[in-house]
């Protein structure tokens, strides 16, 4: 089965007899991430493609107003997933706003990962000599055995090796830290490491103390004012951070439905579902969108703190059998409401 007929099949068989419009669809493969894009009429695909990433770029993560506004909700989002997409960085992960399960895909030029090290505890698998200070942070513990080969030096890893020589070409631009057996405080490694900012912690015994965890993600402490260098173990493996605003971010978003599966906000509607996803949006802005023709924008809307009467009732005669049902849950559960509203709002349902 394609990618394509994968997405159709998740569809009811209501939804592709009278779907028409666009879709997206991203695909993770390989670690890395694709976009389906098609085109439906009365529920038939005219058209369907993968989104070459230069395409991606585009669509999605073009420098505007809505992306920018869809950055500043993603702050705070936690356990998120670190995609590399050119020279950037892609920051995948899941918040409730509004009481809805909002995906965003986050555009970065920051080492997040690099700052992220104070979420992650767990018991202390290896200490050493602060050899170079640095603040902690975690990163993929990278066992060298041979030290003439560094294939498999990746980002973020934090590389143990028995000894750092002049001649062995480590690239240290790549690496969140360094562990060595042989290496002062006047060593070539000391250097290096001071020179860059990374940490270096030593032990005689690294490379076979740490052997059974190379592949694991660890903390990797190397304060100065501390005692010994430590390297602490997560309760679990982890490949994911938290991730936090920062100045120039962009962003897209999706929503998250009921079964699970993810619904695609297309570019043009962006600024409108960031705008009613964002808290201090007053009832008059809402009210500009309680028709808009994306039902996700005007679930947003009804499930909105701001949210009016007036606007419930709107959206009371709504043609979404779903979002109807959501003003019920919301009329049943609000406390602004007079009860002769709210009978009202219930009155209006019925009559749909």
């Amino acid at each position: 089965m394609s990618a394509g007929s994968a997405f159709r099949d998740r569809r009811t068989q209501k939804e592709r007899e009278f779907f028409t419009g666009i879709t997206f669809h991203g695909i993770i493969h390989d670690g890395k991430f694709f976009l389906l894009y098609s085109e439906y009429v009365e529920g038939v695909c005219e058209k369907e493609h993968c989104v070459s990433e230069e395409e991606l770029f585009e669509i999605l993560f073009a420098t505007n107003r809505a992306y920018e506004k869809l950055a500043l909700l993603a702050d705070g989002m936690k356990e998120i997933r670190k995609l590399s997409f050119f020279d950037k960085t892609i920051y995948i992960g899941t918040k409730s706003i509004l009481g809805l399960s909002v995906r965003f895909y986050v555009v970065s030029n920051n080492p997040y990962i690099k700052n992220s090290a104070a979420y992650f505890t767990g018991e202390t698998i290896f200490k050493g000599t602060v050899i170079t200070s640095s603040v902690p942070t975690i990163g993929r513990l990278n066992v060298i055995t041979n030290h003439w080969d560094l294939s498999t030096v990746q980002e973020n890893d934090i590389v143990v090796i028995h000894e750092l020589l002049p001649n062995i070409m480590l690239d240290l631009d790549k690496i969140n830290g360094l562990i060595v057996e042989v290496g002062g405080r006047g060593s070539h490694s000391a250097i290096v490491t001071s020179a860059k900012g990374i940490g270096l912690i030593q032990h005689e015994n690294a490379v076979e103390d740490l052997k059974s965890h190379d592949g694991k993600w660890v903390k990797f402490d190397a304060q100065l004012d501390a005692n010994s260098g430590v390297v602490t173990s997560p309760p679990e493996i982890i490949g994911n951070t938290d991730y936090y605003y920062s100045e120039g971010d962009i962003a897209s978003a999706s929503m998250i439905d009921g079964d699970g599966n993810e619904v695609f906000i297309t570019p043009k509607d962006l600024d409108a579902f960031a705008t009613v996803l964002s808290p201090d949006t007053p009832p008059e802005v809402l009210e500009k969108y309680k028709d808009h023709p994306c039902r996700e924008i005007r679930i947003a809307v009804a499930k909105h703190e701001n949210c009016t009467y007036e606007i419930l009732k709107h959206l009371a005669r709504d043609r979404s059998r779903t979002l109807r049902r959501i003003v019920k849950e919301i009329v049943m559960k609000n406390s602004k409401l007079t009860n002769e509203q709210k009978r009202d709002v219930l009155e209006t349902l019925k009559t749909k």
